[in-house]
């Protein structure tokens, strides 16, 4: 309704010049014509006021004969293109200034009218004598003698580009508005609605038929939103402000309301009245939609559906708020044991599965009031609340690992998994991050006990998670600041007392905790991958040391070195090329090269173990099964692994010569190498009973401190001379 009041006043002001126009010349041609001859082509001179009127004029007045030729003309008429009267006769061509696209056109009308004596009107185009386009309204009517007779014709040219353009914009502006999917209303400045558009009618369940002044508008907006109307958005358009936000909208046949984005603004009239008020609003249901699925996706594991790390810190943060008669706040942080098995072995797809599985088992399995996160990769974290001591921590810790753990079905694959769990405890007031941290640190001490366990965190857990840390931090700088080193323990023939080997072992002079032993620093570099990195540099120095060092002083010939390869290094795909690349920069002989590993290694992924094992051994380097019978499968890996030595664990070393078991056992050991046509070396030996011991049973070979400590490769070369060791020494 508003875009139509616009138009209808472009149209009055268009109509009423050209009104004007046509009166005067009418007026001017019939007092020329009073008692004329109607051949005459000029007024007379008593009606020189009405040439100076018509001259004076705001449009183009003209007078043509019966034969459409041009009597008279103002100068409008010829500004706009127009070919005036002459001594001779004007051009009967009228049509001169008319665009060509509409000259035939408007051509045809006019000779009909000329025909007939009717009058002509006509909106059309011309070409100005500049050359630019004008949009003009040309009408004319016929003078008539008194005898009836047309003696010719009176007309008016308006120029109407501005009117004509102003139209046009509005047009495509009713357009463009009709056409867009936003609501598009307006109010006037009573409040009465009074326009529409088509998306807004459909989307309020109005149809074209329906009397807008008779619609209440606050019918549409929900109560809350029609408060923010009354309290924000029209205190804002009065003061003359544009209104932003968002507001939602009651339609029929939606459930719930519409959530919309609304742009409100009022127009005011010269006088400062506010005329009207247009609303345009955007539906924003799908971009809250797409917001809420963002913010889900943003909170929330993809893979477990679980919530992650960010809302476990809100929930743990709350938690620890509470007031201390709500009991403690306890946090499970639950590790699935050897995961990387799974997934290396059965592929990342098993591994998910998995994943999937001991989320569903963590969630059915803990109180109602318990909250449960993915914390990342293959860590749980269970927040409970209301927790009275840490005995009930335990208690509902230990009920989870026993819920969690056991057998699951990977499509046609079945595992058996088991968890370690850390637990803390934090009373209100303590920090989110902190609590944590320390059941982080607890499900590592976990694992480290033996695994499939429940660790409560405490001072001393504290102190070896610093300490760990520590070792974890200057180990990485330690091959840097040259604080590795390598000594080498000799391994003997229990028959002859002759060197026939050595096992080449690390250590770490650590800058301020002295030397420290493979035990106190070698799980960390496993666990954070840095053994890959320090492993190299083992085998590196121990092969260029062997080259020179361990040789047989007799025949001239290379004696074995023994290097250990832990799990990780197992597990690195590198490794065959690793070996092979020192190989060749040493110029060791492979076979010299006896790699040491133990019967974990060889459990945490057989197949990739022992598809590793077999490449190293087309190498021609040899294999030793170390720590042999304490695993739970020894037999059957001599089947699978392609071991040449076994190394008898010095559990079973310790009492011989005193304990019968220990002699059974290490006889049954010694027998069934001998039939695989491996050879067996024992470790620990340190008493001549227990070497002499050996020798009776049958073992090849010995090491221990009975025969030399671990020594500097200097020391070694020493040692390897002509003479040979007294097994029978103190």
């Amino acid at each position: 309704m508003v875009l139509g009041l616009g138009t209808g006043w472009l149209g009055a002001l268009a109509v009423a010049p050209v009104c004007l126009g046509v009166g005067l010349a009418c007026g001017w041609a019939l007092r020329a014509r009073r008692g004329a001859d109607p051949s005459r082509a000029h007024p007379p001179p008593a009606d020189r006021r009405f040439h100076l009127l018509a001259d004076a004029a705001p449009l183009a007045i003209f007078e043509l004969d019966p034969t459409g030729r041009v009597t008279y003309a103002n100068p409008q008429w010829e500004r706009l293109g127009g070919t005036g009267a002459t001594p001779e006769g004007a051009s009967a061509d009228v049509w001169a200034a008319v665009h060509p696209d509409d000259r035939a056109a408007m051509a045809g009308r006019w000779a009909k009218a000329l025909r007939d004596g009717t009058a002509f009107r006509a909106r059309f185009r011309i070409l100005d004598p500049d050359g630019h386009v004008c949009w003009v309204l040309g009408q004319t009517s016929p003078v008539r003698h008194p005898s009836g007779v047309a003696v010719g014709h009176v007309g008016t040219v308006l120029e109407v580009t501005d009117l004509v353009e102003a139209r046009q914009n509005l047009l495509r502006f009713h357009a463009i508005i009709e056409s867009t999917t936003d609501y598009v209303g307006v109010v006037d400045g009573t409040g009465r609605l009074v326009y529409l558009n088509q998306a807004a009618r459909e989307t309020l369940g109005l149809d074209g038929d329906t009397d807008l002044a008779t619609v209440d508008v606050r019918a549409f907006y929900t109560s809350e939103s029609w408060q923010v109307v009354e309290s924000s958005v029209l205190p804002a358009v009065s003061r003359g402000e544009v209104w932003r936000g968002e507001l939602a909208l009651r339609t029929p046949g939606r459930r719930d309301p519409v959530p919309v984005s609304n742009v409100v603004l009022a127009h005011r009239s010269p006088t400062g009245d506010v005329e009207f008020v247009a609303s345009i609003a955007r539906d924003t249901s799908e971009q809250k939609q797409l917001e809420a699925r963002l913010h889900h996706q943003a909170e929330h594991d993809q893979l477990t559906g679980l919530p992650n790390r960010a809302p476990l810190l809100d929930w743990l943060g709350e938690a620890l708020q509470a007031p201390p008669a709500r009991g403690s706040v306890a946090v499970l942080f639950l590790d699935i044991d050897r995961f990387k098995v799974v997934n290396d072995s059965l592929g990342h797809e098993a591994g998910d599965r998995l994943l999937v599985s001991v989320a569903r088992r963590l969630s059915s399995s803990t109180r109602p009031q318990d909250r449960v996160a993915r914390f990342g990769g293959d860590e749980f974290v269970v927040v409970c609340v209301g927790v009275a001591d840490q005995h009930t921590a335990l208690e509902l810790a230990d009920r989870v690992r026993r819920e969690v753990g056991g057998r699951f079905a990977l499509g046609d694959d079945e595992v058996f998994v088991t968890v370690s769990i850390g637990v803390a405890l934090g009373a209100a007031g303590a920090s989110a991050e902190e609590l944590l941290r320390d059941a982080d640190a607890a499900m590592y001490e976990a694992k480290a006990l033996g695994r499939d366990r429940v660790q409560l965190f405490d001072i001393d857990v504290r102190e070896r998670v610093v300490e760990r840390l520590d070792v974890e931090q200057a180990l990485r700088y330690a091959l840097e600041r040259d604080e590795v080193c390598l000594v080498y323990q000799p391994i003997i023939d229990l028959a002859t007392g002759g060197v026939r080997g050595a096992e080449a072992l690390v250590r770490w002079r650590h800058p301020e905790r002295g030397l420290l032993l493979p035990a106190q620093f070698l799980r960390v570099a496993e666990e954070t991958g840095y053994i890959v990195e320090l492993g190299r540099w083992i085998l590196t120095t121990a092969c260029q040391v062997a080259r020179e060092v361990l040789v047989d002083p007799s025949t001239g010939e290379p004696l074995p070195l023994f290097v250990n390869l832990s799990p990780r290094q197992l597990a690195d795909d590198r490794l065959v090329s690793m070996v092979r690349e020192v190989v060749h920069a040493t110029g060791i002989e492979p076979g010299v090269l006896h790699f040491e590993i133990t019967e974990n290694a060889l459990m945490a992924d057989a197949e990739t173990t022992s598809s590793t094992l077999r490449a190293l051994r087309e190498l021609g380097v040899r294999l030793a099964l170390d720590d042999f019978g304490t695993g739970h499968s020894s037999l059957a890996y001599l089947k699978t692994f392609p071991v040449e030595v076994l190394k008898i664990d010095r559990t079973f070393i310790e009492g011989l010569g005193r304990d019968a078991g220990d002699q059974a056992i290490t006889g049954a050991i010694v027998n069934v190498a001998r039939m695989l046509g491996l050879s067996t070396v024992a470790e620990g030996v340190e008493t001549p009973d227990q070497a002499a011991a050996l020798a009776a049973l049958g073992c090849d070979l010995g090491q221990g401190y009975h025969f030399a400590r671990p020594m500097d490769a200097a020391a070694l070369a020493e040692l390897i001379g002509p003479a040979e060791i007294d097994l029978t020494g103190p």
